[in-house]
């Protein structure tokens, strides 16, 4: 049984700070590659800012337009986490290769591979 939503409007002020984007690659206009650093560690909350700026991440059946089922998976993707858990010591970095899933979308805005990242303007 399918649910019609209503959009809601979500004020992202009360739900983080703002995230530094690494702005573009796009593709035809429809779609930007960004490389977003979550401030806060809030639940959502670069979905939840990337919606209400607009520019809602691909799949986002939540905060964005994607449709709750058949649509295409969440393109979100934690390439790299760092952990500082030790003052004396160098922060704990983990990386993670791109899943199948966003490939497609990721090429068309120009992505060539694991070593790419988004440049900055």
């Amino acid at each position: 049984m399918g649910v019609e939503r209503t959009h809601t409007p979500v004020d992202a002020a009360h739900h983080l700070a703002i995230p530094h984007p690494n702005l573009p690659h796009k593709a035809g206009g429809k779609r930007t590659w960004l490389a977003l650093e979550p401030l806060t560690g809030r639940t959502h909350q670069l979905r939840v800012h990337c919606a209400e700026m607009g520019w809602p991440i691909l799949g986002d059946a939540i905060y964005g337009n994607a449709p709750r089922t058949g649509g295409p998976m969440l393109h979100l993707h934690a390439r790299e986490i760092v952990v500082p858990l030790y003052k004396n010591r160098a922060p704990i970095r983990v990386t993670a290769p791109v899943p199948p899933h966003p490939r497609a979308a990721l090429a068309e805005c120009g992505w060539t591979g694991e070593s790419d990242t988004p440049a900055a303007e």
